[in-house]
């Protein structure tokens, strides 16, 4: 049927899907948002989480992905930590840092 996705619900459904760009503006904001409405609208409980920022512009408060998963869906995700800082703390072999 087009314009539909069948999921069936398992008891061992999966907890987590990570999704990482092959490139730089590749479209991966697009496409998870895609996921997270097409995933919703069959149910399933989904968030949305960019876990390092890509540099913006200076008058950017808020990371242009979280600015749009906050406009085009019902999440709330956090703002993600700023390269600079993950570059500083994988240099100063800090790296457990980024995992809390």
């Amino acid at each position: 049927m087009k314009g539909t996705l069948n999921v069936a619900k398992q008891t061992t459904a999966a907890k987590a899907l990570f999704v990482a760009p092959t490139a730089l503006n590749s479209g991966l904001t697009s496409i998870c948002l895609g996921l997270v409405r097409a995933l919703d609208s069959v149910g399933l409980r989904v968030g949305f989480c960019k876990p390092v920022s890509q540099p913006r512009e200076a008058g950017d408060a808020v990371d242009r992905s979280i600015h749009f998963a906050r406009a085009k869906t019902n999440l709330n995700p956090p703002q993600p930590i700023a390269l600079k800082y993950a570059q500083r703390l994988m240099s100063q072999q800090q790296g457990e840092l980024l995992l809390e």
